[in-house]
This record gives C-alpha cells, sequence and structure tokens, in this order.
C-alpha cells in the first residue's frame, strides 16, 4: 500500500512538472509580447506582411493562380481593410476587459492576428483538398438572430465555414482566458468571450447590416432577405469610367469601398479616445485652407472634366449610386491624407524654422514624438494610395506623384523649397496632378487626353504667382535657415508689391485664356481686391495678416470663379 501511495505521489508530481513547464513557457511568452516595443511603422510592416501571408497560403492551397492580378488586388485590400477594421474594433474591447495598457492590447493583438493564417488550412483538409470559399453571411433580421444564437447556422460549405468557425472559437475562447489571467472574475471573463464572439459575428455578417441600413428603412428590417443582400453587394458596379461584372471581385471592391468610407471615423472617435492629446495635435495641423483648396482643386476638375467633355449632370447622376458616394469620399479622403502626408514631411524637415515662425507645431511643442509623428505620416501615405487605388490605379499614380513632389520640396538633398520660382513651380505642378485626379474621375474614357492645355497653363502661372504668399509668416524663420524666398531675397515691402501684382496679373490672363470679354472688369475688381490685400496685409494684427491672407485670397478666386462659371456657361 505504502508503496503504491509513494509511486502515485511521484507521478503526481511528474504530472504537475510536466504542466508546469509549458505554463511556464508560455507565460514567459505572454510576458515577452506584451513588453516588446514595437514602433507603429514595425506594427504596420508586421501587419500587411501577415494580410499578404494569409493570401498567399489561400492562394496556393486552392489554386487561384489563374485569377487576374486586378482580383489579387481586390482581395489584398479588401482583407486589409477588413482586418484592420477588426484590430480598431477590438482594441478598446480588449484594454477595458483585461485592463491592460494599449501598447500591452496592441501587441497582444497583433499577435493574436496569426491565427488568421489558420481557416484556409483547416478548410482544405476538411474539403478533402477542394476548398472552402470564405463568405460573408447574406441574411435578413430574423435569419441573423438566429444564427447569432446557433454559431452561425448551417451551412458552412459557403459562409462562414468550418476553419473560420474554429478560428472564431479560438479567438473567444483565448480572449476569455487571457481576461481570466489578466484581470480575474469568470464573469468578467464570459462577458469579455461573448463580446468578442458578437463583434466576430457582427463583422463575418457585416454586409447584411449594412444592407438592412441601406434599405431597410424603405423596405422594412422584417422583410429583408438574403437575396436583398445579394443584389446589394454582388451585382455589376460600375464606378465611373469602368464596370465591374465578377461577383468575388464586386463584392470586393464594394465591401472595401464602404471599410474605407468608415475607417477615418472609427479610427479618429478611437484616437480621440484613447490618445486625446495627440488627437488634437493633429487636428491643429491640418492647416483646413489648404484642406479646402485640395479639396475644391478637385472638384474643380471634375467640373471641369463636365465642361469639356460635354457630360450632362444629370445623365451621369442618373447611374450615380451609394457606392459612388462612397468612391468620391474615399478620393476625397485619399486627397487630403496627401496633403496631410506632405505635412509631416515639411514639418519633420522644418523643425529649426518652426521653433522661430511656427511654436505650436506638434514637433515643436513636443505633443508627437519625431518617431510617432514620421509613422503617422507613413500611415497617411499608405492610406492616400490605398484608398485611392480602389477607385482608380490612375489616381493612385497621380497622388504618388503628388506626394513625390512633396518630397523634393521639402526633403534634403533637393530641398527645392529654397528656391524661390523652382519651389512654386513645383508645387503648382503637385496642385495640378489633383487637378488631373479629378478631371479623370468624370472623364469618360478614364484619361486625360481632353484637358484643355490653356487652362493648366493659366493655373501653373497663377499658382506659381501667388504661392509666395504663404512665406511672409516664416520670414524669419527662412532667413535664419538659409531658405532663400521671395520675401527673403527682396524684403517683406517689396515681396508684397511683387506678389500682390503676380496676383492680379493671375486674374486679368484668365480674360484671354477664357475668351470671355465680358469677364474683364470682373477680373480687374478681383484682381484688384487682391492686390490691396495682400499690400495692406499686416504681419500679427489686424483682419489681414500674414496667416489669414490666404482666406480673403481664396474667397476673392471663389467669388471671381462663380462668375466665370456663370459666364462661360
Amino acid at each position: 500500500m505504502g508503496t503504491l501511495y509513494h509511486d502515485c505521489r511521484k507521478l503526481r508530481e511528474r504530472l504537475l512538472v510536466c504542466y508546469a513547464l509549458p505554463m511556464k513557457a508560455l507565460r514567459a511568452l505572454l510576458v515577452s509580447i506584451e513588453d516588446s516595443e514595437t514602433s507603429l511603422g514595425l506594427w504596420m510592416i508586421a501587419f500587411f506582411s501577415l494580410i499578404t501571408l494569409r493570401l498567399l497560403v489561400e492562394s496556393w492551397l486552392f489554386g487561384f493562380g489563374s485569377l487576374s492580378a486586378g482580383f489579387f488586388f481586390s482581395e489584398w485590400t479588401h482583407n486589409v481593410l477588413f482586418f484592420l477594421l477588426s484590430f480598431v474594433l477590438f482594441l478598446p474591447m480588449f484594454r477595458y476587459f483585461a485592463r491592460v495598457s494599449l501598447r500591452v492590447a496592441s501587441n497582444m493583438l497583433l499577435f493574436g492576428f496569426l491565427i488568421i493564417l489558420s481557416p484556409p488550412i483547416i478548410d482544405r483538409i476538411v474539403s478533402g483538398g477542394s476548398g472552402l470559399w470564405s463568405f460573408y453571411i447574406f441574411d435578413g433580421l430574423p435569419g441573423l438572430l438566429v444564427r447569432y444564437l446557433t454559431f452561425f447556422g448551417d451551412r458552412p460549405d459557403l459562409g462562414i465555414t468550418y476553419g473560420v468557425r474554429v478560428e472564431v472559437a479560438l479567438v473567444s475562447i483565448g480572449f476569455g482566458l487571457y481576461v481570466f489571467r489578466k484581470a480575474g472574475g469568470v464573469a468578467r471573463s464570459f462577458l469579455a468571450m461573448l463580446s468578442a464572439y458578437t463583434l466576430l459575428f457582427f463583422l463575418g455578417t457585416f454586409p447584411s447590416w449594412a444592407a438592412l441600413l441601406i434599405d431597410g428603412v424603405s423596405k422594412g428590417q422584417w422583410v429583408l432577405h438574403a437575396p436583398d443582400v445579394a443584389a446589394i453587394f454582388l451585382s455589376p458596379l460600375s464606378l465611373f469610367s469602368h464596370t465591374i461584372s465578377d461577383p468575388r471581385s464586386v463584392l470586393n471592391i464594394k465591401m472595401s469601398l464602404l471599410y474605407g468610407a468608415l475607417l477615418p471615423f472609427v479610427v479618429g472617435i478611437w484616437l480621440f479616445l484613447s490618445r486625446k492629446k495627440a488627437f488634437l495635435a493633429l487636428f491643429r495641423n491640418v492647416r483646413l485652407p489648404q484642406v479646402m483648396y485640395h479639396a475644391g482643386l478637385l472638384f474643380v476638375g471634375m467640373g471641369l472634366s463636365f465642361v469639356v467633355t460635354n457630360t450632362s449632370l444629370s445623365t451621369w447622376g442618373a447611374s450615380f449610386g451609394l457606392f459612388d458616394v462612397f468612391a468620391i469620399f474615399l478620393v476625397l479622403v485619399s486627397v487630403v491624407s496627401a496633403w496631410l502626408a506632405s505635412v509631416v514631411v515639411n514639418d519633420f524637415f522644418d523643425q529649426a524654422i518652426d521653433r522661430e515662425t511656427n511654436s505650436t507645431r506638434p514637433l515643436v511643442t513636443g505633443d508627437l514624438s519625431v518617431k510617432t509623428y514620421g509613422a503617422i505620416g507613413t500611415g497617411f501615405f499608405a492610406a492616400s494610395l490605398l484608398f485611392s487605388a480602389l477607385v482608380s490605379v490612375k489616381s493612385a499614380l497621380l497622388l504618388f506623384v503628388y506626394q513625390s513632389l512633396a518630397w523634393v520640396y521639402s526633403a534634403p538633398p533637393f530641398r527645392l523649397k529654397r528656391f524661390p520660382v523652382v519651389a512654386s513651380l513645383v508645387s503648382a505642378v503637385a496642385s495640378a496632378s489633383i487637378l488631373f485626379l479629378g478631371f479623370l474621375l468624370v472623364s469618360r474614357d478614364g484619361t486625360i487626353s481632353l484637358f484643355p492645355p490653356s487652362f493648366i497653363a493659366l493655373f501653373i502661372f497663377a499658382y506659381t504667382l501667388s504661392l509666395p504668399l504663404k512665406d511672409f509668416k516664416d520670414v524669419s524663420g527662412d532667413k535664419k535657415c538659409g531658405v532663400w524666398t521671395i520675401p527673403v531675397l527682396f524684403g517683406v515691402r517689396r515681396a508684397k508689391v511683387l506678389i500682390g501684382s503676380g496676383i492680379f496679373l493671375s486674374f486679368v490672363a484668365s480674360v484671354f485664356v477664357f475668351r470671355a470679354a465680358s469677364l474683364f472688369f470682373p477680373a480687374l475688381l478681383f484682381g484688384g481686391a487682391s492686390f490691396w490685400a495682400v499690400l495692406g496685409m499686416k504681419e500679427k494684427t489686424g483682419r489681414m495678416t500674414s496667416r489669414s491672407i490666404f482666406w480673403w485670397i481664396l474667397a476673392f478666386v471663389f467669388g471671381y470663379g462663380v462668375l466665370a462659371v456663370n459666364v462661360l456657361l
């Protein structure tokens, strides 16, 4: 009896050792992941690499090699935006339940995203090699409620596949166990697990919820069914100058447009709630006049395309749908993101100047570190290309040109902003690329071949002469740092006369470019007002200062533009 007891005790001790060793290793692994110092840049590289690897695994296992590059791009962007939205939505929930810092939550979530590699492998094994298509669930509200209570319901061969269901189960259970480890409490852990499942269910059925918002009001939430959802998200899509008919590509693009339109708001809300100081620093630095200017360039380009190509606005609008609205919104977000990326580049290399003349800039105040600010700039750069490419690859190329010119304008070794005329010319060409982008969206042949050369010549001429307006506020900093702007070279008083005269000449030149004699007196009126506004500009006090003059000139240009449109049309 004593021997048996002794043997059982030994066996128990060995089992405890066998259990303790892997648990100790697991705890050590979790601690190392939690404590990792991962920069935003490295996080982005890891995230995008993981998504790409998931698609490559899926392609290799299911033989998607015969599909087009366009399909793969739509599939990739769809997956990137889906998982990015998932991450942003999971992050506050993770922090709340587990009671951990933003860094720990971000590290653990990124590590947990390795699970996305498993569904294609599981589905390959389950299907015997034929593979299953991981798909959203299309259903009406009653069906969605039933599916929620039955772990996605039936039909795992099309919809939420076996692999995805295993993924959801592992994520939900794993999240609950992690919460139990960090915060304790069975009830809290169970609620965390249920919340994770609910969020994943919502994401897996997202088109159905979107359809309930789009058509549910008119048709009624209780009468909307799977065919209604399919009609919205699988029917052919005409997006400006090209049409997509393949159902999978259509779904990819429509969902990408929807996620892309949603993400800026979700990220903005999350950033405001979790990193309020950083959010406010970025918001104060957007430079609203320039944002409005860039948005204006986009819409002017679109309007010019209507005029030049004799496209009827009513005819164009007849085929204009909800996803076209999302597309235009995303292009606008892309343009603004490109501008904000150029702001980051400029601020990074102008820190010495900004300490003299722009003391509220994030790098000067210390609200954002150089490392964080650079990563944010990279994010803006990537967003501008990704969102614009969803609509048109040509749009993405134009924004790449814009940002390349912004780089050579601000960054060494070129730093062309040091040379007055060259700097203005480079900025003019960069702005012209936004005009081309707007024109391209509406153009029936999807090109800029019909863009009027006289208009672009006038634009570059006017922009080159008026851009030095922005340099008046930075005179002391530019002089100290060897940036030779017009106000630095000629002095503030003479520069006012030169720049004001240039703006006046731009108004007058438009009369000849548009061949409209009736615009002569309006050009004299608005051009003269612009000249005297620049001449009367004060440095810091008064109605027209070196920082507010842009608003005044923009108002004069807008007023003249409205009159010109009425005359020309």
